[in-house]
């Protein structure tokens, strides 16, 4: 899918722009990098500079090694903040778990986990098990160790609002773009922002990965169906976040980028369905595999 160019230089339900961000809507499609593309989104949603947005975020990116990652750490957010999620679960807090990162560089990050951190509530502990069943098929396919950048560790809890702000060109930085989708994932309007930021920047469907998780008590064949033709009708303009002075800003961005919600929803449906398929294809050969 390609999206559309901006008809002008700004959203036009977005509250009046910054300098930062007229100019960015006018360099949004250029035709850059990823990095570029990223920066140009960055200054639509923080109304920052896009080229101090490329130096903060060079400064500011981290990851986490797959192997120092805990079930714990994804029970709960552990967030602050107003754009933070509400949670009642005790978990691992975000200054703990930062404690475990390190410094990364742009491009060399194995995955960007996408998340809603209210599917924990719905879907408990089958978070944790999908990524780390896939950080194990990487390593063993790659003999590399996976990264993550994960919102809860990476991002500067003494500079939220900076770390908010560059959270596309995070997103750029990293190799895969991984979805873990349960319930609620399709009504958060900030993992909405992660697959348009990546497929704006111009990021290829086969840098993504999705993974779909139900409650155990279910049956899992038949929730995981249920979830997929929920994916099946996504529509960005149902998806809510914290602050509905957020919600418009974002919704404003999305439109920007693509001339209007039809556009988007039609590309984010066909990714979901296209990677659906490649999910169901690469479970076959497995369990055929198996048998053997």
């Amino acid at each position: 899918m390609q999206p559309a160019p901006p008809a002008s230089c700004a959203p036009s339900s977005a509250r009046p722009p910054t300098a930062a961000a007229s100019t960015a809507a006018c360099r949004l499609g250029g035709h850059g990098t990823e990095e570029e593309e990223a920066a140009a989104i960055s200054a639509l949603v923080a109304g920052a500079d896009p080229d101090t947005a490329l130096a903060n975020a060079a400064a500011l990116f981290r990851c986490l090694r797959a192997s120092r990652l805990a079930a714990e750490d994804l029970a709960g957010s552990g967030l602050k903040g107003p754009s933070a999620t509400p949670s009642a679960v005790v978990a691992t807090t975000a200054e703990a778990l930062a404690a475990k990162t390190e410094p990364a560089k742009i491009g060399e990050v194995t995955c960007f986990l996408s998340h809603s951190w209210r599917d924990e509530e719905e879907a408990p502990g089958e978070k944790y098990q999908a990524f780390a069943r896939w950080a194990r098929e990487q390593e063993e396919a790659t003999g590399k160790e996976v990264t993550l950048w994960l919102d809860k560790a990476c991002i500067d809890q003494n500079n939220i609002d900076q770390s908010l702000a560059c959270l596309p060109i995070f997103l750029s930085g990293c190799q895969t773009l991984l979805i873990v989708a349960g319930p609620t994932y399709c009504s958060r309007l900030w993992c909405v922002m992660e697959i348009f930021t990546f497929l704006r920047m111009g990021g290829e469907t086969e840098r993504i990965e999705l993974k779909l998780i139900a409650n155990p008590g279910q049956n899992q064949a038949a929730a995981k169906r249920e979830l997929a033709a929920q994916l099946g009708t996504f529509n960005a303009s149902k998806a809510q976040c914290y602050k509905q002075e957020d919600r418009q800003r974002l919704l404003a961005v999305i439109e920007a980028g693509f001339g209007d919600f039809d556009e988007f929803n039609k590309g984010v449906r066909e990714v979901f369905k296209l990677r659906l398929k490649l999910t169901e294809g690469r479970n076959h050969v497995l369990g055929k595999n198996e048998t053997k």
